[in-house]
């Protein structure tokens, strides 16, 4: 009977350094290695113990292997990374380790993963997979995106600084995105200013737009404030979208009010729009939005339908919250029934709202 053939020499501790690492067996990475095993030895389809450690979701183990020096980088036979493999398996933790470590999150990551995300999203319309695990997943995926993000930022700095038009222009927008998705982006922020009156307006609203992310994510709406009294249509236009996308998430728009009421007779369109939109969600969240009243009222008679149809919800959201704007019932019930069903509709909701309240108050 021919006997099974044994590695020879160093194969043995390396074989077993893998196989260990597969199984997760602490104990057994260590004593491969303390038998002389390399940490980084690879198998047979050019994997290292990483890659077993990682792809079987082994934590403990994964950080052992980093903590002794085991290439995070290394791609087996079919060009899988550590990082890949264990987020095509789904094992969250190891990805987010690893990421720690400085693992490299690649177009060809982020593309398989966006392939997953599809075939789970047309499997849960035949009821093949839950609509939960198609969340999770989707959630995955943008926690990819965003260390993406993270890791191009370095690039992104340099871009800002560009003498290159195009190059800036695509950097701004790229640091709004990072802000947008709460990145630290306080390195970048002395070259954002200096993009404030860059030639191009796309430049300058993108530019706004992420030093007004980042101001408000740190409660600092003074420089919110500044932008909005002091930077032009496009700047202004950036910092209110800003302003407007906090008031929806929840935030306290308080020290915003003063800020926002001139802006409620602003030229621009989105201007008057956002503002009146933002006012509302301050009110939702308990700001005293009643000093605006005055200004929001002739937005009732704004050219634009967009804009009368905002400015009846926020006096609704102000109504409903505590404000009395008893002062435009007459003009809400002509919107009411006018020809603008939208705006009818909202405008029915205002008065019954004010009505509500009303009511209430004198009983």
């Amino acid at each position: 009977m021919a006997k099974s053939k044994k590695p020879a020499g160093d194969a043995l501790p390396a074989k077993l350094l893998l196989t260990a690492a597969s199984a997760g067996e602490l104990a057994g990475i260590e004593a491969a290695l303390a038998t002389g095993a390399a940490i980084n030895a690879r198998g047979e389809y050019g994997e290292t113990a990483l890659n077993k450690a990682a792809q079987s979701g082994h934590l403990a183990a994964v950080e052992l292997l980093v903590s002794k020096g085991a290439d995070i980088e290394n791609k087996d036979g079919a060009d899988m990374t550590p990082v890949m493999q264990a987020t095509v398996a789904g094992h969250t933790k190891v990805v987010e380790f690893l990421l720690s470590k400085g693992a490299k999150v690649t177009d060809d990551l982020l593309s398989t993963v966006k392939m997953k995300v599809g075939i789970l999203e047309e499997n849960a319309e035949s009821g093949m997979v839950r609509e939960e695990a198609v969340e999770a997943w989707k959630s995955f995926f943008e926690f990819l995106r965003t260390a993406r993000w993270k890791q191009d930022w370095p690039e992104i700095i340099k871009g800002l600084a560009s003498s290159d038009d195009a190059q800036r222009k695509e950097a701004a927008d790229a640091a709004s995105t990072c802000a947008r998705r709460r990145i630290d982006i306080s390195a970048g922020l002395p070259l954002l200013e200096t993009l404030l009156t860059d030639a191009d307006k796309e430049t300058r609203y993108n530019a706004a737009d992420a030093i007004a992310c980042h101001a408000a994510r740190r409660d600092h709406w003074s420089r919110v404030i500044e932008l909005l009294e002091k930077g032009d249509g496009d700047v202004k236009a950036a910092a209110i979208s800003v302003t407007v996308a906090f008031g929806k998430s929840g935030s306290d728009l308080a020290p915003m009010i003063a800020a926002l009421r001139p802006l409620l007779a602003a030229e621009l369109l989105d201007l008057r729009h956002d503002a009146a939109l933002a006012l509302g969600y301050a009110a939702t969240n308990g700001a005293d939005a009643s000093s605006a009243i005055p200004e929001l009222a002739k937005l009732i008679d704004d050219k634009e339908s967009g804009v009368r149809y905002i400015a009846s919800w926020s006096f609704y959201r102000l109504a409903k919250f505590g404000a009395d704007c008893s002062s435009v019932m007459a003009r809400l019930k002509e919107l009411a029934g006018g020809d603008d069903e939208k705006v009818a509709g909202i405008a029915s909701e205002a008065v019954a709202m004010i009505e509500s309240k009303a009511g209430r108050g004198a009983q």
